[in-house]
């Protein structure tokens, strides 16, 4: 899913790959409402690339630099 265009339409397994984690996590996220936003195609999951990226940002920490 890296090099696929932001519309590309992937299966829960290539965004599970994309993030780095199991795909079990992001069944498990859908159930309980706090994974990556996703879409039914045709009685499938799938997620779009910019809707991942855009979830991983929001996600996103800046640690707090500690003062020595």
């Amino acid at each position: 899913m890296h090099d696929k265009s932001l519309d590309y339409l992937g299966s829960t397994r290539e965004g599970a790959e994309y993030v780095g984690n199991s795909e079990r996590a992001w069944i498990r996220w859908r159930g309980q409402g706090k994974g990556p936003p996703y879409v039914r195609v045709g009685g499938q999951i799938r997620y779009r690339k910019r809707d991942i990226d855009a979830w991983l940002s929001k996600h996103r920490v800046v640690p707090v630099r500690e003062e020595l």
